[in-house]
């Protein structure tokens, strides 16, 4: 149709460690596709790494994506609450990152996994040890691994 706008999307960049938290970002992207918002979520992967070092790689993927792409709307960084401490008292802060800027760190508690286990009817309330979290959702969604090792 002539003269007929096709409303762009907002776009948003997630950050995340590994394949698990892509898998993530891709559901969060199809639930606001299914409530009509118009969003896209950029993802970049850090492959592993402590919660600064990912967090660095989101400033770093951040900037490279604005110079050459349509400029984000925002930044969401996914990282996993039960390794926070850790990482603080060996002096690796995420809220230290130069640059950060409004980057959005979003917490998993306990992990991934844990909040995995929470989307499940019925387990909306439980709290899992991190390591119970996996074991957990091999339980609730036997083909969890096969699914995960597929999204990246």
């Amino acid at each position: 149709m002539p003269g007929r706008r096709v409303s762009r999307r907002s776009r948003f960049l997630g950050v995340g460690e590994g394949k698990s938290e892509r898998g993530f970002a891709t559901w969060l992207h199809r639930l606001c596709d299914g409530v009509g918002l118009r969003l896209h979520f950029d993802i970049t992967i850090a492959d592993g790494g402590d919660t600064r070092a990912i967090v660095e790689h989101g400033v770093e993927q951040r900037v490279k994506r604005n110079r050459t792409r349509i400029r984000d709307m925002g930044a969401l960084v996914f990282l996993d609450a039960d390794r926070v401490q850790a990482d603080r008292e060996a002096g690796r802060d995420p809220y230290g990152v130069r640059g950060r800027g409004d980057l959005r760190l979003v917490w998993l508690k306990p992990n991934l996994e844990g909040v995995l286990v929470r989307l499940h009817n019925g387990n909306e309330t439980l709290r899992l040890q991190p390591n119970e979290a996996r074991s957990r959702l091999r339980q609730l969604s036997p083909d969890y691994e096969n699914r995960h090792r597929q999204t990246g």
